[in-house]
């Protein structure tokens, strides 16, 4: 049975939108990093996997939406194309053009798990079963940020190391 419409509920719509819409922003943004990684398929294919996962997410935002009567919105954010446009522009004029992708998806997650931070320390009330649903994808995405982090000091290592 859908819940009532209330102040709290409406909040609690919006809260999840924006946390659909930061994955849609890194659906995008790893789509991006995905094409400038082409020539480095084991980073194409974590790029691939990292959309693929926040794709996942919106799906499971969209259901908590739906079932609070919420409109479903998933168009990516101003700040997110903002940000997609400077990777773009950043990555025609870096000279190690890895490091840089890597660099830039870390900045994306590390922005993407600031705003779980907000949305979960908000002063709307999150029932239980869609908390632990956003603490298990900000999880997720603290891994993945991990993830990219080793890469990329493993990119710098070779790349420092190529000139011994």
């Amino acid at each position: 049975m859908p819940m009532k419409s209330s102040e709290n509920t409406k909040n609690l719509v919006i809260l999840l939108r924006d946390l659909a819409r930061i994955n849609k922003d890194r659906v995008e943004g790893y789509r991006t990093a995905k094409k400038q990684a082409d020539n480095h398929p084991d980073l194409s294919s974590i790029f691939y996997e990292k959309s693929k996962q926040s794709e996942d997410f919106i799906n499971e935002l969209q259901e908590q939406i739906s079932a609070l009567e919420g409109e479903n919105g998933t168009d990516t954010t101003l700040a997110g194309k903002i940000f997609r446009l400077w990777m773009n522009i950043k990555n025609t004029f870096k000279a190690n053009n890895t490091t840089s992708i890597l660099d830039s998806c870390e900045f994306g997650e590390v922005a993407a798990i600031k705003a779980y931070d907000e949305a979960l320390h908000s002063d709307v009330s999150i029932p239980a079963n869609i908390r632990q649903q956003v603490l298990e994808q900000q999880t997720a995405i603290k891994k993945s940020k991990e993830l990219i982090r080793k890469y990329g000091n493993l990119t710098v290592y070779r790349y420092n190391n190529s000139f011994t």
